[in-house]
């Protein structure tokens, strides 16, 4: 924005002037004889108490836009019966379970080169991703950081694999998903002993998902090291044709496609938070 745009009130000889909005404090200025409507007011403000216009106006207009969306955002049946299923086994008083662990498995995962931070996606998200990597009935799915297991159900609920594997390092996450598993067998037509979906609890590095065709990987918060060892280890062992979800992206590797970079809503980014998806090639 050029410095002469700005609406900056200025003080000229008793003469109060507001730089592009052309109101004056006196009727008669500098003898022309043109009428203006009296001055307009303007209370006295602490320089250190004004908010910044850089922050105040861009924060205001996303603001606007996220209202507008989720305002007019149509909500489809597949995502109504999804988050009718997840609010049964997640009640919505207890939307954070998970997001806290003990600090004894904050020091395990740390001592493993990952971080304890924690996020999911969201319902529009979950669907969204689904379709996305085009998951179909051949498909095997593999969450790799599955935490409280929240993610891969809403998955499986969307999309028709045939077998939905969460892998978990955190104990009390991992637990937290098992219990989820069991509510969610004892919802009618919600699970299809055909497709399974199973949760483990253990480091994502030392398991075997040498059969994923498709892989979700919450990886926001891993450091950049463990990213690597998790792009080692896929490229080593899954298939060409394998597709990945990842939120924090892979460094240049010979295996792997160009990054499609897409916005899928997460619980830090409800309206969107930048993901790379990948083919192992």
């Amino acid at each position: 924005m050029r410095c002469c745009s700005k609406k900056v009130p200025l003080i000229i000889g008793g003469i109060l002037i507001l730089g592009g909005l052309g109101l004056y404090t006196n009727k008669h200025f500098m003898g022309q004889g043109i009428t203006l409507p009296p001055a307009v007011e303007i209370p006295q403000q602490r320089p250190a108490d004004k908010p910044s216009e850089s922050v105040a106006k861009p924060a205001q207009k996303a603001e606007g836009v996220a209202s507008k969306e989720s305002s007019t955002e149509i909500i489809s049946p597949e995502q109504k019966r999804m988050e009718s299923i997840i609010d049964q086994i997640f009640p919505k008083d207890q939307m954070k379970i998970g997001f806290e662990i003990p600090e004894s498995e904050k020091s395990i995962i740390e001592k493993s080169g990952s971080k304890s931070t924690y996020g999911e996606l969201l319902p529009v998200g979950a669907i969204r991703a689904a379709k996305l990597l085009k998951i179909a009935p051949t498909d095997i799915v593999y969450d790799l950081g599955s935490g409280t297991g929240r993610a891969l159900m809403m998955l499986y609920l969307v999309s028709s694999a045939k077998k939905y594997v969460g892998i978990e390092i955190s104990k009390t996450r991992d637990d937290i998903a098992q219990e989820a598993l069991k509510k969610l067998r004892t919802i009618p037509g919600a699970l299809n002993a055909k497709r399974p979906i199973e949760f483990q609890h253990q480091n994502v590095l030392n398991a075997n998902f040498s059969d994923a065709t498709v892989i979700y990987i919450s990886s926001l918060c891993f450091p950049p090291e463990v990213v690597d060892a998790i792009l080692d280890k896929i490229v080593a062992t899954v298939k060409p044709g394998c597709r990945i979800l990842t939120s924090k992206p892979f460094s240049e590797h010979p295996h792997i496609g160009p990054a499609e970079v897409v916005e899928i809503p997460m619980s830090w980014r409800p309206t969107g938070s930048k993901t790379h998806m990948y083919s192992v090639q």
